[in-house]
This record gives structure tokens, sequence and C-alpha cells, in this order.
């Protein structure tokens, strides 16, 4: 049997191979600036897409409640090798539990990278045929106003 994050991956990664039109295997890209590669979860065939797919949670269970520290570092050093990897001109990161995408794209580091050009997407299933649907995120704007400091005197919009 297959771990859940295994399986996800696969289902983020079909649906989308069919938004995209391409195929995305998991595969190694050279990181920028370095000899060194890091596999993928999702990689186009010229290299210009690519992309991780993420399964944390936003809390743990029990005694484990809280901001989770922990899985807010692996998603953003996720973004950093999204950013690091040689001729990708679109990268993605997949965030599959919808509680940790809200909250992680109003975090500072899920700030940073869509700045710096991560495009951080969230998912959902299809109620009618049951498959996942990678959602566009339609806030990241306003996510990003709404972080800016307001200088002192000025009313907030």
């Amino acid at each position: 049997m297959k771990a859940h994050w295994k399986v996800m991956e696969e289902k983020v990664r079909e649906a989308l191979e069919r938004e995209l039109g391409v195929p995305l295997p998991e595969k190694p890209v050279l990181l920028t600036g370095t000899n060194e590669t890091y596999n993928f979860d999702m990689v186009s065939p010229d290299g210009t897409i690519v992309g991780e797919t993420k399964s944390s949670t936003w809390t743990g269970k029990g005694k484990r409640r809280g901001k989770p520290h922990a899985k807010i570092a692996h998603a953003s050093d996720a973004c950093l090798l999204l950013l690091g990897a040689k001729d990708a001109k679109e990268r993605l990161l997949v965030l599959t539990d919808p509680e940790f995408y809200k909250k992680y794209v109003r975090e500072r580091q899920g700030l940073i990278a869509q700045v710096h050009g991560v495009t951080i997407r969230g998912v959902r299933p299809d109620k009618i045929t049951s498959k996942l649907i990678v959602e566009k995120p339609e806030e990241i704007k306003n996510l990003l106003k709404e972080s800016e400091p307001t200088p002192k005197g000025s009313p907030k919009t």
C-alpha cells in the first residue's frame, strides 16, 4: 500500500498533466550555480516547468498543536529548491492540505517565495469526476497587499 503523500503526489501530477498538456514525471534537475541536482516531483520534458508537492497538515494531533514550524520550514525548503531549478520558467509548489495552503501563502516565507516566482497552489476534489483539481491562487495579490506595512499616518485600504 502506498503512503498517503505518494498517492497525493500522483493525483496532483495527473491533474497538472491534464491542465498543462505535458507529461510531468519525477526527475532530477540541475540546481543553478552548483553541480548538484535535486529530484523534483514534477518536471516537463523541456525542464521549463518544475514542481513539488507537499502533503503536510497545518497542525499536529494531540499535544503537537499550534504553528508547525518544521512543516513551514519544509515547504520553504521546497520553494528555495524550486527557485534554484536551472532553466525553469514556471515553478510550482502544490500544497495538498487546504488549511496548510491557506495559511502558508500568508506566512512570510510563502509571501517571499511568491514574490520571487514560485506559484503556490492548493487542491480540491472535483465533485463530479472525483479527480483532483489543482486550484490557481486567486487571492495572491490581495494577500501581498495585506502583508505590506502601512506607513504611519496613511489610511489602510
